[in-house]
C-alpha cells in the first residue's frame, strides 16, 4: 500500500512540475507580448508626431483651399 502512495506522490510531483513549467511559459509569453505591445505603442507615438503627407480626409483639403481663398 505504501508503494502505491509513493507512486501517487511521484505522479503528483511530476504533474505539479509540468504545471509550473506551463505557467512559466505562459508568463514568458505574456512578457514577450507586453514588450511587443510597448514597441507598437512607441511606433504609434512616433508616427503621431510626424505630420501626414496626405490629408486624412477629403474635407481637410477643401478646408485648406477655403482658408486660402479667405486670406486673399
Amino acid at each position: 500500500m505504501s508503494k502505491t502512495i509513493q507512486e501517487a506522490i511521484q505522479e503528483l510531483a511530476i504533474a505539479v512540475g509540468e504545471c509550473s513549467v506551463t505557467v512559466q511559459n505562459m508568463i514568458e509569453r505574456v512578457l514577450c507580448f507586453n514588450q511587443t505591445y510597448i514597441k507598437l505603442d512607441e511606433l504609434k507615438r512616433l508616427t503621431r508626431t510626424q505630420k501626414p503627407k496626405y490629408p486624412q480626409s477629403p474635407y481637410t483639403k477643401f478646408d485648406n483651399i477655403h482658408k486660402k481663398q479667405k486670406r486673399k
